[in-house]
């Protein structure tokens, strides 16, 4: 069985890492990509793994996404310390952020709990978001200890000395969090950059830990070397992450409209949702996925069960 790489170029390429708990949810994201303009890269940790995927989703048939494979990229013992400090998402993300940056203009790094609700309009949205140089967060209060320390080693694990006490500042003392406020998007113009900021190699992939989040990473980067800025607003507590329809309501009405909502805050209000225009819905499986028989989704016109029916046949049909 061959392995897709890189089988098409497009303005955009999603980045999602994957392991068999979540083969379901990647089933499901993949079908999404079926005779799409965007790409979709998925990253496993072994070609076992790969080809378990392969099987469960192509059936035989011709593979429309593209893969990499870590134990064909890393170190036998970058994999192990991986294992043992729980660093995968990161990792792999970062693995093919260094693969792919050079045939795209946007990468976008998912998890495959995720639902994309359009179609068209990726990159147009990317470059607005990037044009406002200006990341939103929310506040994070003295005993969110958990959060304090994703924020400090996202200032720290990978970052030059000489920046480190800059981002402390920057940061209100470790206490903005923008954790999937907007959609992970990363500028492939800032990639190459980003990755020699962070030293990107064997010793950079062995200092991560469960604390270290990408994008928090990336965003530091972009404040310090490309003009961004964090825009705190203090009346949010925590990022968007887990906020409901209310708190997305407010920050549309008063800052920017996200780019993408959480599955809590998108079933509580559907059809606030759906005029936003947001991109995707993340976090699928903090709800009873995929049993969403009450929502609407503007991609399909039809509730979400009969929306995966519909991906259902497309993959059927595709395989005939």
């Amino acid at each position: 069985m061959e392995r897709s790489e890189d089988v098409k170029k497009s303005g955009i390429c999603f980045i999602c890492p994957l392991y068999p708990p979540d083969f379901t949810f990647g089933q499901y994201l993949a079908y999404q990509f079926i005779q799409s303009p965007m790409d979709l890269c998925f990253v496993f940790t072994t070609a076992n793994e790969y080809q378990d995927f392969v099987r469960l989703v192509c059936k035989g048939a011709d593979q429309w996404f593209s893969v990499k494979i870590l134990e064909d990229i890393v170190s036998a013992n970058i994999i192990k310390n991986a294992r043992k400090n729980r660093t995968f998402p990161t990792l792999k993300k970062f693995v093919a952020l260094d693969a792919l940056w050079r045939n795209y203009d946007w990468l976008i790094c998912i998890d495959a709990e995720t639902i994309l609700l359009e179609k068209d309009g990726w990159v147009e949205r990317c470059r607005e978001l990037f044009a406002r140089k200006k990341w939103y967060g929310g506040s994070i209060l003295p005993h969110m200890q958990l959060e304090r320390k994703i924020i400090e080693s996202g200032c720290t694990e990978l970052v030059p000395e000489n920046d480190v006490i800059k981002l402390k500042s920057l940061t209100y003392n470790y206490t903005f969090f923008s954790w999937w406020w907007d959609i992970p998007a990363y500028s492939a113009a800032h990639v190459e950059g980003f990755l020699h900021w962070i030293n990107w190699g064997d010793v950079a992939a062995n200092k991560l830990s469960w604390f270290s989040f990408d994008y928090l990473i990336y965003q530091c980067y972009t404040v310090l070397k490309c003009g961004f800025q964090f825009a705190k607003i203090d009346s949010i507590i925590h990022s968007l992450e887990f906020s409901g329809a209310q708190t997305y309501r407010y920050v549309a009405r008063k800052f920017e409209p996200p780019t993408w909502v959480n599955s809590k805050a998108y079933l509580e209000d559907v059809q606030f949702s759906n005029t936003q225009k947001f991109l995707a819905v993340y976090h699928l499986d903090r709800v009873d996925f995929p049993d969403f028989s009450n929502v609407i989704v503007p991609l399909s016109g039809c509730n979400k069960n009969v929306f995966f029916k519909e991906m259902s046949k497309k993959i059927r049909a595709l395989l005939n």
